[in-house]
Parts: structure tokens; C-alpha cells; sequence
């Protein structure tokens, strides 16, 4: 870190999708998307150990299994459009991405969640904990850690204030991911190679 300034990707949600997070949620759910590097069958495990609980996955049609067919608890959706899969992002009222990889994968996502106020439940991977840094900002759990990953599920959903306090924070460590903070990051970084 002494050696290699960091400068993160820019990251910008449009004020409408804003909104919507912002509206009163109509329905609970927990949000799972993306593509690569996800961990589908340690996602489908959650959905099975909570089945009281109402999933949506909006994923490639390739990643789709049989299993997740036949669960009653999960709405699964594909091939949809950037707006469709934001907008199902910013209603949820919890975002879960398992990821089957260490290698940097699900950041955007986890990004678009925490500026929209989405509370955050992922696998621990270093790109994770610049959203992630610790358990104020939301939880990471090991790699194919199903049962953690629903227990801390479980705890979100019980206490309102924690789940309020996480979004919060995490919202308002993304302020560092704005187009203004990565342009003085840039500068600072150029300062810091100019003057070696």
C-alpha cells in the first residue's frame, strides 16, 4: 500500500433508482444477481434452510438449475434488462451474493447496494472489504459458508436498528466511490508517481 496509490472505480446510482430505494418497501425480499463468479448452490442452500423467507435472483439463463425451479420461495429471473435488474436491486430489502471466487467479482453490485441503502450479505474476498470493511458496513462470510450467511440474514431481519445503522454506514462510506473522490484520488496518485 506504500508502494501502489489506490484509486477506486467511479461509481454513480441514477436519482431515480434513488428513489425508489428510498420509497417504503412493498414487499420483503432478499435480492441475489449477477454473473460471474456466483456461488449458486451455496445460495440455493440459504433459500432452502429459510423458507419463509421470499428471494429474487436475476441471473444469466445459463446459471439457472432445476432445484431452483421447483422453490416456492424464490422468484427467479433472467436475461433481463440493466434497469430491470436495478430496480429489483433498489426495492429489495437485503442483498445476498455468494461468490464461488476470492478474485475480484460482484463488486458493482455490492456497490449499487450500499449506495441504495441495501443492507449487504456476501463472501469475504479483498475487493468485498473496500464496500465491507468491517461488520458495521454489512457482513462477509467464508467462502460456501451457507449457515453463516443465513444467520446473519436472520439477524438483519430481527433487529430494525442494526439493519437501519448497516445501511447507513454503508451508504455513507460510498461517498469515497463518487466521481469527485476518484478524481482527487487520481490526482493525488499522479502527485505521488511524480514525485518518486
Amino acid at each position: 500500500s506504500r508502494r501502489f496509490p489506490v484509486v477506486y472505480d467511479p461509481m454513480k446510482v441514477s436519482p431515480e433508482l434513488l428513489q425508489i430505494a428510498s420509497a417504503t418497501k412493498q414487499e420483503t425480499y432478499v435480492f441475489f444477481g449477477g454473473r460471474a463468479e456466483r456461488d449458486v448452490p451455496t445460495f440455493v442452500k440459504i433459500v432452502k434452510m429459510m423458507p419463509d423467507v421470499k428471494f429474487v435472483c436475476v441471473v444469466d439463463a445459463k446459471m439457472v438449475t432445476d432445484e431452483m425451479k421447483r422453490l416456492s420461495n424464490l422468484l427467479v429471473k433472467t436475461n433481463v434488462s440493466l434497469t430491470e435488474f436495478n430496480t429489483d436491486l433498489a426495492r429489495a430489502s437485503y442483498c445476498l451474493i455468494p461468490l464461488k471466487s476470492k478474485a475480484p467479482c460482484g463488486l458493482l453490485v455490492m456497490q449499487r447496494a450500499a449506495m441504495l441503502g441495501v443492507p449487504i450479505i456476501s463472501t469475504e474476498t479483498y475487493s468485498m472489504r473496500t464496500v465491507v470493511p468491517d461488520d458495521n458496513y454489512g457482513f462477509l462470510s467464508p467462502r460456501g459458508d451457507a449457515d453463516a450467511m443465513a444467520d446473519k440474514l436472520r439477524l438483519l431481519m430481527s433487529d430494525e436498528t442494526l439493519r437501519q445503522r448497516i445501511a447507513d454506514k454503508a451508504r455513507q462510506r460510498m461517498t469515497m466511490f463518487s466521481h469527485e473522490a476518484v478524481g482527487r484520488q487520481m490526482a493525488e496518485a499522479a502527485q505521488y508517481v511524480m514525485a518518486q
